[in-house]
């Protein structure tokens, strides 16, 4: 039997978020292939949104189960400890196992359950600690204007600034709002990956407020990251002060490209929690954070991340090359 650690639960955890975004994301831009008409753009934008709802509430609600299941098990595994299950009602138990907490993961990734040599190690539940609240009538607006922006909103703008040189006899015309509906798709699909995931990512986040022992987090991208969040996975671990610190100096959530809790559209990075400051980092932030010291030295602010930025790219497309 393999031993529970924190390196390969994260990847898990990683990819499993992933799934969820690419899936809904799928499912959106099915409906909107099926549903939305650029000659109705009102009419068929309502009748796509409600549509994709649902299905968007569902994707965000396994988002946010994933991550608690992935908090409880890496704070485990850190510091010994756990917090109780999510949405628990009623009493809990005092104490649980690594076993146990590896089953809950398994089965919010739909992945077979796995015997593993330390899973009897036993585990206290800190009762005192909790799980940050959510607000879905919130996040449901937030999604439903993202949604629409990227969809509806964007097909509507082109729509009028093509109305001005065409027909809708016109097959120049007819052929432009055909490929500007479905960039809009494309884009609207990409929203709604991100706003599934944003079910996770504000649940760790969140825990600066409920959970006493964490103190901050390490950011987690994919094997192929934007300049962005490759930028924002080197600095490694950001304490606890510096987020609960830009939340209530700034509120939520205007974009700044210094800022830990910024996700982008179609990003697949995912939050990790940090409990000990001997805690695992990921590999990749630590390289980008040798990286950035290097490609950065003598720069700052704006230049420091446009330099960054062209390096990022030139990477990326000679890993493209290369493939």
């Amino acid at each position: 039997m393999s031993r529970l650690e924190e390196s390969g639960v994260t990847e898990r955890y990683r990819q499993g978020q992933a799934r969820i975004g690419a899936r809904l994301s799928a499912l959106v831009l099915g409906s909107w292939r099926r549903t939305f008409r650029p000659t109705d753009i009102q009419g068929s934008a309502a009748e796509w949104i409600d549509d994709v709802m649902p299905a968007v509430r569902e994707s965000r609600g396994r988002s946010r189960r994933l991550s608690g299941a992935y908090v409880r098990i890496i704070r485990a595994l850190s510091i010994g400890s756990t917090l109780p299950p999510l949405d628990a009602e009623g009493p809990t138990l005092n104490a649980t196992t690594l076993g146990d907490l590896a089953d809950d993961f398994a089965d919010e990734l739909d992945e077979p359950r796995r015997r593993y040599d330390n899973g009897p190690t036993r585990v206290l539940i800190d009762a005192d600690d909790g799980w940050p609240d959510s607000d879905r009538e919130s996040e449901d607006r937030r999604a439903t204007v993202s949604l629409s922006v990227t969809g509806p909103v964007r097909v509507r703008r082109y729509a009028n600034e093509l109305d001005q040189r065409g027909r809708l006899d016109d097959p120049d015309f007819l052929r432009d709002l055909a490929r500007i509906t479905d960039e809009a798709g494309a884009s609207a699909a990409g929203a709604a990956g991100r706003e599934a995931l944003m079910g996770g990512r504000d649940l760790v986040h969140g825990l600066a407020e409920t959970d006493s022992r964490i103190i901050g987090w390490a950011r987690v991208p994919d094997e192929d990251p934007c300049w962005l969040c490759s930028m924002l996975a080197s600095r490694g671990a950001v304490y606890r002060s510096e987020l609960t610190a830009r939340f209530r100096n700034t509120g939520r959530r205007r974009f700044d490209p210094e800022a830990p809790d910024q996700y982008h559209t179609n990003c697949q990075c995912v939050p990790v929690p940090i409990y000990s400051r001997t805690d695992w980092i990921p590999p990749e932030s630590l390289r980008y954070q040798r990286d950035w010291l290097r490609v950065t030295n003598g720069l700052g602010g704006a230049e420091a991340r446009a330099a960054w930025r062209q390096y990022i790219t030139a990477q990326r497309r000679e890993r493209r090359a290369n493939t």
